[in-house]
């Protein structure tokens, strides 16, 4: 799906939040999860963080600038050490300000299609790709201050550690990554982020 068309889909989507208990619970989940991790983890974290959970089949969660979305679905599928390490990688979104910058490079990559017009892919693949690029990119990014943080709290002694982050895209996806052919894999994203936690990112997580 197109990244802007996903973008549209999730802003629709916090629109529909749940209004029930079980939506409370799941916030104050998640809001716990946010707080752990801004009181011990060594980083100059932003003071406003506002949490919704949206009533959705997919298991998910996005950064909307100040808004973290987060689906019911993966509340119910994740535990605390696998639902942690997503919303390290969420903060990561929304301390890099990745929102933002996805919105102009969609403009940019848009126009950037358009004057490469004497190539012989049509626009709109050649757009899809350019964004998906570049989405990966901080895919790849917010993973690596995840790990970070994650190795973190592991080294202060709390019972969490980069390997939470591929175990939640396990549970995700409902694909092993680690156990697949990589010949069918290797340009998929997912797998792609996985091997990489799975290597070990590296300390700087600047581009």
């Amino acid at each position: 799906m197109m990244l802007e068309m996903k973008l549209f889909l999730v802003i629709l989507l916090s629109l529909t939040s749940i209004s029930t208990g079980f939506a409370q619970s799941g916030s104050d989940r998640v809001r716990s999860k946010i707080e752990f991790i801004k009181r011990n983890v060594d980083f100059g974290f932003r003071r406003f963080y506002q949490v919704k959970i949206i009533d959705t089949d997919e298991a998910n969660a996005f950064s909307l600038g100040t808004l973290t979305l987060v689906s019911q679905k993966m509340l119910d599928i994740l535990d605390d050490n696998e639902l942690l390490a997503v919303i390290a990688h969420e903060m990561a979104h929304r301390e890099k300000y990745h929102i933002f910058s996805r919105s102009g490079m969609i403009v940019g990559g848009a126009i950037a299609a358009l004057l490469d017009w004497h190539s012989d892919i049509p626009y709109s693949e050649r757009l899809s790709g350019f964004n998906e690029d570049y989405q990966l990119e901080q895919e790849l990014q917010a993973d690596c201050y995840a790990y970070n943080w994650l190795l973190q709290l592991k080294k202060k002694g709390f019972a969490f550690e980069p390997a939470d982050l591929n175990r939640a895209t396990t549970k995700i996806f409902g694909i092993d990554f680690g156990d697949v052919d990589p010949t069918y894999f290797e340009d998929n994203p997912a797998y792609i982020r996985f091997q990489k936690v799975k290597q070990g990112h590296s300390k700087s997580c600047e581009n």
